[in-house]
């Protein structure tokens, strides 16, 4: 008999005679049965057979620990291909058709530190072919420098806990201040690549900035401490882009020497339960250069002031919060930014005051419908600065809205964009429309496009020429 058979048979044997065992006791005894005798002659052997059919476990493998190392990145593909037919003005280069068509490359390299520290680097470069193929003569140097290929650090910070409550970070990286997601009140650490402008989100214009911060956490609060030690400008549009705002070249500006420590901030976080409130205070250098009056006793001539293009050595003062109601989230920031310069003001500086309001809503089905607006407001109530090379005005508003949906098992996300400048748009704006489908864990592909409409704002009748459409494949590894 197999092994198996003779274990079912003594099995059943036994049931067999425990069942009449039970039965010849009286009731309540509570004695144990005993196997009858005579059948455990029959059931020699059962165990010892059983024990050697059954295979012995495999020794487990030995589990290796996960590297402290990890690599990653993605490929990116872009063409671009700018729709206007306008008649390039004089000076001006010639960007209809084919503008873009660029590849760029991002690796990304984490390091997991003992006492829970971890470090960070990330390299980027791209190279765009379609200065060869249109031709490079026919390209400014400014614009082919900027644009044509590049190579960049991108963050690159060492961060972790010097006790159960601090929290430091040094090196290149990205801190977002503020609740709204689209517009800009209190966040301004981090310069923003505008050389495109109203083709991306904000969230991937923001270029990191070497700096120091210090975190320390105590229950729902929240204190930093931040040191800017780069003085990186905004990327803005090169001389020959068809975004470039002048008519003719001018001076990109100059940075001053500021010493080893030129921007610093304080923030103070609270968050609770359904809504958060932050404060904020910064001393900082503008982003982009604003035009001015150079010094000198110019009155006691005739000639004009001379202008130069510098960068304005603000102070701002902010809060910002959010509270959630349902399927509503409400947001909030007002600043008040000091030191703002122009050429109208001669020496003197103006303060301004933003004010945001917005509001996000969650109540359908994979969607997100959000909408900011912003009103700016010179706070001493001067006149419009007519002078044609300032952008100061009494009060300035912007307001978008924007939709994202996502269909197919989040394969497919659909986001359009309306930015609108004036109370009612009168000042010009930009439409977007983006979809992007996941084809699996590693591909991705985007096409879209962006419309430009001219209003009584000067700058905007040069945006609203540059009318596009765009298509990105995205491979990440």
């Amino acid at each position: 008999m197999s092994p198996v058979g003779r274990q079912f048979l003594g099995t059943a044997l036994v049931l067999l005679a425990s069942l009449g065992a039970q039965a010849d006791q009286p009731e309540g005894s509570g004695a144990v049965p005993s196997i009858p005798e005579g059948l455990d002659e029959v059931l020699q052997g059962f165990d010892e057979s059983t024990e050697s059919a059954a295979p012995e476990a495999a020794p487990e493998a030995p589990k290796s620990p996960a590297s402290p190392l990890s690599l990653g990145g993605e490929l990116r593909w872009t063409a671009s291909y700018n729709l206007d037919q306008r008649p390039r003005r004089f000076g001006e280069t010639d960007r209809h058709g084919l503008s873009k068509l660029r590849q760029d490359v991002q690796v990304d390299a984490g390091l997991r530190l003992p006492q829970d520290w971890r470090a960070q680097l990330d390299v980027s470069g791209f190279y765009d072919l379609a200065y060869r193929i249109q031709g490079r003569d026919a390209v400014s140097q400014p614009l082919l420098d900027a644009q044509e290929s590049g190579l960049d650090l991108g963050e690159a910070y060492l961060r972790g806990p010097l006790g159960p409550d601090l929290e430091l970070s040094v090196g290149r990286q990205v801190v977002v201040w503020g609740k709204a997601d689209v517009l800009r009140v209190t966040d301004v650490l981090n310069p923003l690549d505008l050389s495109e402008p109203g083709v991306v989100d904000i969230e991937d214009l923001r270029s990191p900035v070497a700096l120091t911060r210090l975190l320390f956490y105590q229950g729902p609060f929240s204190l930093g401490v931040v040191a800017v030690h780069e003085l990186r400008r905004s990327q803005e549009p090169p001389y020959g882009s068809e975004y470039y705002p002048f008519p003719v070249q001018v001076s990109g500006g100059h940075r001053p020497d500021t010493g080893p420590v030129p921007e610093y901030g304080l923030e103070l976080n609270g968050r609770f339960t359904g809504w958060d409130l932050s404060l904020y205070w910064a001393h900082f250098y503008a982003d982009t250069a604003t035009f001015r009056r150079s010094g000198g006793l110019r009155w006691l001539t005739a000639k004009p002031w001379p202008i130069e293009r510098g960068y304005d050595r603000l102070s701002m003062l902010g809060a910002a919060g959010d509270l959630a109601l349902g399927s509503w989230l409400l947001k909030a920031e007002l600043a008040r930014i000091d030191g703002l310069r122009a050429v109208a003001l001669g020496g003197e500086t103006a303060s301004r005051a933003d004010v945001l309001l917005g509001l996000d809503y969650v109540g359908f089905p994979d969607t997100v419908i959000t909408l900011e607006s912003v009103v700016r407001s010179l706070s001493d109530g001067r006149p419009r600065l007519d002078n044609p090379l300032d952008n100061l005005e009494p009060h300035r508003v912007q307001t978008v809205l924007r939709y994202q949906r996502d269909l197919l098992r989040d394969r497919l996300q659909l986001v359009g964009l309306i930015s609108l400048f004036g109370p009612r748009g009168e000042e010009g704006g930009f439409v977007r429309a983006t979809a992007e489908y996941t084809l699996d864990d590693r591909w991705s592909l985007l096409g879209g496009t962006v419309v430009y409409y001219a209003g009584d704002e000067r700058l905007s009748h040069r945006l609203a020429d540059n009318d596009r459409l765009f298509l990105q494949a995205k491979m990440s590894f």
